[in-house]
């Protein structure tokens, strides 16, 4: 007995789906297994240099979990001082890890971060003089400028270390 033609064309249609469908997660599963964030490292940097108005160096690993709700991991960040004080860089950070939802990027533009740990954090703050302070970063934005970052939820520190240096003292 032979199908009818609908049939057949149903049945091939549906074999072509199903192989269009797998061909799609092997490409994406390939992606994935391959996916090597520190490729991407100098990029990272320049972008958060650029908008801390300092150069920033991820010297450690920089991991992430790829799935719909992505780890992070980055470890020995450093965030250059300004030129005029004494320490070479404002902060050091051993490791920070947080998560991202990618739904709420994707489909609303929103960013939301959450279970953000920082640990073995050593930040240098310095005032001049002049009473310029190392503190200040890029160029300063009104809340209504700040683009991007919808909520911070759950800031974990451990380890923290903050040095405060005035003129004089």
């Amino acid at each position: 007995m032979s199908l009818p033609i609908n049939s057949r064309l149903l049945s091939a249609s549906l074999k072509f789906v199903l192989v269009l469908v797998l061909l799609i997660l092997a490409v994406f599963a390939i992606f994935v297994l391959t996916f090597d964030a520190n490729q991407h490292k100098s990029r990272i940097e320049s972008m958060v240099g650029e908008s801390l108005g300092r150069k920033v160096e991820l010297r450690g690993d920089l991991y992430i979990d790829t799935s719909l709700i992505p780890r992070v991991v980055a470890r020995d960040i450093h965030i250059a001082d300004v030129d005029w004080t004494a320490m070479e860089d404002i902060t050091v950070i051993d490791k920070l890890s947080f998560s991202l939802e990618l739904l709420p990027l994707i489909l609303e533009k929103r960013v939301v971060v959450y279970g953000v740990e920082l640990g073995g954090v050593r930040l240098n703050l310095e005032k001049n003089q002049a009473g310029d302070n190392n503190w200040t970063f890029g160029e300063q934005h009104s809340a209504s400028q700040a683009e991007g970052l919808s909520s911070i939820q759950d800031v974990v520190l451990e380890n923290v270390s903050i040095v405060y240096r005035s003129p004089g003292g």
